[in-house]
């Protein structure tokens, strides 16, 4: 764990995304969707937290054996616009 957040008790931050494409509530862009998830990774940031989480919460329901592919792309689109903007580990 040192390794990765460089202190023994990491505090983690959550990015709960909005619906994303493919969920029954979609309405924001990627785009949009992507700033969101920026402007609270920033907080966090500012805030001292040690890491980030990334999480699809907006997609209720939930389906417990398998996400479709547009949910992967999706939040792989997000991690990547935020690893590229955040310097903090990103899960």
């Amino acid at each position: 764990m040192w390794k990765i957040f460089k202190c023994e008790n990491p505090l983690i931050g959550v990015v709960h995304l909005p619906p994303l494409p493919g969920s029954p509530r979609h309405e924001l862009s990627l785009k949009e969707i992507c700033e969101r998830a920026l402007s609270d990774a920033e907080t966090y940031l500012m805030g001292g937290m040690d890491g980030i989480i990334l999480e699809n919460y907006g997609d209720a329901p939930f389906y417990p054996n398998k996400v479709g592919s547009e949910t992967v792309a999706s939040m792989t689109y997000v991690a990547t616009r935020l690893a590229e903007k955040i310097d903090l580990p990103l899960g």
